[in-house]
């Protein structure tokens, strides 16, 4: 493909991130990590994305900060359990995956991701309980 862009803008921003991710892959896959490229800014002739980079558990569950920000704050708060962590819960009629805390949000501090979408949503601690109830009946996977 021999394709020059004059113009960098959000549509050329998301083709280039596409490629970058298919390009790294191997790369990621060679270390034992999860790399890619996600949002990023831009101007007429310019721009960048910012590069995430994790480890994988032995299941090949990503560690990320929130993942770790999740056990730590589980040390000081014994509501929330840290093998519920990489486990799925249904709530509204969809199955999520808890992937971590966000420590700066008060408000909607749970990460947690769609099964079937991917992506990633944002609970309040109120969702803990329906945690608590899907790991007490064993609905967790």
């Amino acid at each position: 493909m021999n394709k020059k862009m004059n113009n960098i803008g959000r549509q050329e921003l998301m083709v280039l991130r596409e490629r970058l991710n298919e390009a790294i892959a191997p790369i990621a896959e060679e270390f034992g990590l999860t790399i890619k490229a996600t949002n990023g800014t831009y101007g007429n002739s310019h721009g960048h994305f910012k590069v995430e980079i994790a480890t994988t558990d032995t299941d090949g569950n990503e560690v990320t900060k929130e993942s770790a920000d999740y056990l730590s704050m589980c040390q000081w708060d014994s509501d929330w359990k840290p093998e519920w962590l990489f486990q799925n819960f249904t709530t509204g009629g969809k199955e999520y995956k808890v992937v971590g805390w966000s420590a700066r949000s008060s408000k909607y501090p749970l990460l947690a991701r769609d099964v079937i979408s991917g992506n990633r949503h944002k609970f309040t601690d109120r969702v803990r309980a329906t945690i608590a109830t899907a790991m007490l009946k064993g609905e967790s996977q």
